[in-house]
This record gives C-alpha cells, structure tokens and sequence, in this order.
C-alpha cells in the first residue's frame, strides 16, 4: 500500500471582513478586475460571460480564478474552470494544490471554509461583487489578503464566478 505524506494540521481561523466595498479596493489585480467586469457589465446587474476575454486580463491570470456554478443549491459543487498558477504556488503545500477541474468541496485547505463559501454563495445568489479582506496563515505564509468575488451571466442567470487574490505583508503591530 502507498502512503501519501499528509500535512496535519488543524484548521486555522479565518475571519475575514465580507463585504461589497468596493471602492475601498487596494490590489492591483483585485482593481483591475473590478474595472474590467465594471467595463463589461456596461450597468447591466452582471456582465454576460460571452464577453469575457482571458487575454485582456493576462497579467493578473495568474492569481485569478473562474468557477462553473453546477449546482444551483450547493456552493460545495462549484467547479473551478481556472486556478491560476500563483494560487497554485500558494497552495503548494496542500495534496492538491491545483484545483482547476476539481469542485469547491474537494479542495483541501489549511483553515476554516465557511467565510469563503459564504462570500462565494453572495455573489452567486446576489448576482453583486463581494470582497474579503483579512489576515491570512497557511503552512508556508501569512499576512493580509484581499478577495475578489464578481458574478457573470449566461442565458440571463448567474452561471460563472471570476475572482482573484492580492496577498500583502502583514500589518505592523
């Protein structure tokens, strides 16, 4: 029999402040992010994915992520599309470290999902953008983090999520 290595460890607290400030926005992926769904979504309620284009955003690609919604009543079962190979490094730890293809409830994580899956089920439900911010701690780093969660139509309902992920030093304290 084949033993994997496995990290043990419990899951950290993760309380992050869940909101739709946007205008407080500080990455410059997470900015530039809004402003491009901003530009798409020409005061629509969400922009239609059918003009999404992952060229005119390939500079943050790699910490970005898109997600298929599968099941309309189960956040566990949204599907990444896209993981960006910076959140791979993020995640290099984990047994698997890329999720792309794999669901929300498959990915294995370093701290407590709830805030996360919330985030993600308002922008979902709400069709509206959803930021988090807060402090972060995996196995191999911590500091601060800023979350992008932004809602993308097909055929008139929400079908997709883009998002992406600004990390910076901590806070002095």
């Amino acid at each position: 029999m084949l033993l994997l290595p496995t990290l043990e460890m419990d899951l950290a607290p993760y309380k992050p402040l869940i909101s739709h400030e946007i205008e407080a926005l500080e990455g410059d992926s997470t900015v530039a992010l809004y402003r491009y769904w901003q530009e798409k979504r020409a005061g629509d309620e969400a922009p239609d994915w059918a003009d999404f284009k992952f060229i005119d955003l390939y500079r943050i690609a790699p910490v970005m992520f898109v997600m298929d919604v599968v099941d309309p009543d189960d956040v566990n079962k949204l599907r990444y599309r896209h993981m960006g190979t910076r959140i791979v490094e993020y995640r290099s730890l984990r047994l698997n470290p890329d999720l792309t293809g794999k669901t929300f409830g498959e990915g294995d994580r370093s701290y407590d999902t709830a805030p996360m899956a919330a985030a993600y089920w308002t922008a979902y439900k709400e069709a509206v953008p959803v930021v988090m911010r807060g402090d972060y701690r995996t196995e191999n780093a911590f500091g601060r983090h800023e979350r992008l969660i932004l809602p993308w139509m097909i055929d008139g309902k929400v079908a997709r999520l883009t998002g992406c992920l600004d990390r910076f030093p901590p806070d002095p304290k």
